[in-house]
């Protein structure tokens, strides 16, 4: 039987077929993009123009949190490794 020899990816989403756009309309990526996008602008502040960034976020988020965290990870040479994501993860 043919069918039983073909090859298909299994779906995404722990089976469901919507998985990618629920992810989509529900504006996580959206977010991650972001606060990628603020912790990128603060290291680059902190290290390449020697300024002091005061992070807030004020709508009840993590964003403050999340930025500042991925900043320092950025600017440690040693996190960025496998022996130092290791150690984060923790």
């Amino acid at each position: 039987d043919p069918a039983a020899h073909s090859t298909t990816l299994p779906p995404t989403g722990a089976g469901d077929p919507y998985f990618l756009r629920k992810l989509e309309d529900c504006g996580w990526l959206g977010h991650v993009s972001l606060v990628l996008s603020a912790s990128l602008w603060t290291a680059q502040k902190l290290h390449l123009q020697g300024s002091s960034v005061l992070v807030h976020c004020s709508d009840g988020w993590d964003r403050t949190a999340q930025v500042c965290s991925l900043a320092q990870i950025f600017l440690d040479p040693f996190y960025r490794t496998i022996e130092g994501l290791a150690i984060l993860i923790e």
